[in-house]
């Protein structure tokens, strides 16, 4: 076999190799969800307000929310039944441009599942799911206003 052949034979399957691992890394980070410095998921709508929403069967959920930026931007409602749902508007954004906003939901000694989902412009844009019992969702998201 001819000696130049050979050599570009092996170098088109090097490159290919090189092009395979390349696109390998490269594409998941092109569609990985962006995230805030803490690890929080980024969504971007032109909403001003999201709707919180908990679902499952029946009673004795205690939910939070986040509703302001600052500290006493939490509220609780114990002993909600479900479905629940509240909308707020979005919180001040903080230094990165993003408003966190939060739902959680417990439920004790109940073995069905419960659900949350944040909710902006009708996307689902965080939810979450726990089944058994004495259990809690979360969905938390950094929203930027585009």
């Amino acid at each position: 076999m001819n000696q130049r052949l050979v050599n570009v034979a092996g170098w088109t399957v090097g490159a290919i190799c090189v092009l395979v691992v390349l696109i390998w890394l490269v594409i998941p980070a092109l569609t990985a969800p962006k995230m805030t410095s803490g690890g929080t998921p980024i969504a971007e709508t032109s909403a001003n307000s999201v709707t919180y929403e908990v679902t499952g069967p029946s009673t004795a959920v205690e939910v939070s929310t986040r509703e302001r930026s600052d500290d006493l931007g939490v509220f609780d409602y114990p002993d909600v039944s479900l479905p629940w749902r509240k909308t707020v508007m979005l919180p001040a954004p903080t230094e990165d441009g993003t408003s966190l906003v939060q739902v959680n939901a417990t439920r004790h000694w109940l073995e069905d599942e419960i659900r949350c989902r944040v909710i902006a412009d009708g996307e689902v844009i965080s939810e979450d799911t726990a089944g058994g019992s004495n259990y809690s969702v979360m969905c938390r998201v950094a929203v930027k206003q585009r």
